[in-house]
């Protein structure tokens, strides 16, 4: 518990405040709840400009996925550390991380819009213009056309100062992805951020598809989580990322939530696929797969 407080922010930001026993506590009505959610918070899941905000549907699942956080008032008087000034700093620090993702997302959720419109003067739809520099939109449609096909295979990008170099192509994506079979024997290990062991098959997260279709008591497997994947989150027995530290968005929710969870395998989604049986040992922050499918 102490661990839990210590990795929690101090005071809650507007969407982390969102849960049936806070802005929902007098309403049952899912619609309802989604239609608040979709007025006043529709950036919530917007983590990147290029992608369209939430449909109704996964709006729904969203609002029907919280509930209250674990309550923590009675273990910081047990434990006084409310008079620890370190301790209150890093939880200062802990809930300016967290507002400055909610304004990231509420920028995307606007930006979206700007994309929509370049999308349509181009011709080029928003995953095409995700592969393009700003300062690249003014060349011919065919060279942009070219340049997207290499970079859809690979690409790796070279900052110095303030210029951009990049280098597109199969050679770009040798660099970075390596033979799968290189992965096959590995060993799964990471930051433990919540103890626990369970068993379960491994769901990996690599769109929001996977996210609306993943079945209750699967282990998640992502390279990273953010709000977007709650639903998921809220039905998973466990979680494991690539990415991620102890206080990054999937350690807190394991937390909160009290699920078994490692993070910064960087591995994970490689090694494991959809399917294993596999056994999550966060006490030892270890991942073993019991079965491969």
């Amino acid at each position: 518990m102490v661990f839990v407080i210590f990795t929690s922010a101090n005071r809650q930001n507007f969407a982390t405040k969102l849960n049936p026993y806070d802005f929902f506590k007098n309403e049952s009505d899912l619609g309802k709840r989604a239609d608040f959610i979709e007025k006043n918070f529709p950036w919530l899941a917007s983590a990147d400009p290029f992608d369209p905000p939430l449909s109704r549907e996964q709006m729904l699942d969203y609002a029907q996925s919280f509930k209250p956080p674990v309550a923590q008032t009675q273990a910081k008087k047990d434990f006084g550390l409310e008079n620890e000034s370190i301790v209150k700093t890093f939880q200062e620090m802990l809930f300016v991380k967290d507002k400055k993702d909610e304004y990231r997302r509420e920028a995307f959720y606007n930006a979206n819009k700007l994309m929509n419109e370049l999308s349509k003067r181009l011709g080029l739809s928003l995953t095409e213009l995700g592969y393009l520099l700003p300062n690249e939109l003014q060349d011919a449609n065919a060279v942009l056309k070219k340049k997207i096909e290499e970079r859809k295979q690979g690409c790796t990008i070279e900052v110095i100062e303030e210029n951009f170099s990049i280098t597109g192509g199969k050679n770009a994506a040798a660099q970075f992805i390596e033979n799968n079979k290189t992965f096959e024997n590995l060993e799964i290990r990471g930051i433990s951020c919540c103890k626990g062991v369970v068993h379960g098959f491994a769901s990996v997260i690599s769109s929001k598809k996977d996210i609306h279709e993943f079945a209750a008591g699967n282990i998640l497997v992502a390279t990273t989580t953010n709000a977007e994947y709650l639903p998921a989150m809220q039905k998973a027995a466990g979680f494991i990322t690539d990415e991620g530290g102890i206080t990054c968005h999937a350690a807190i929710v394991a937390r909160e939530l009290s699920k078994p969870c490692i993070v910064g395998t960087k591995n994970a989604t490689r090694v494991l696929k959809s399917g294993m049986l596999i056994e999550l040992n966060a006490g030892k922050g270890i991942v073993r797969i019991v079965e491969g499918k």
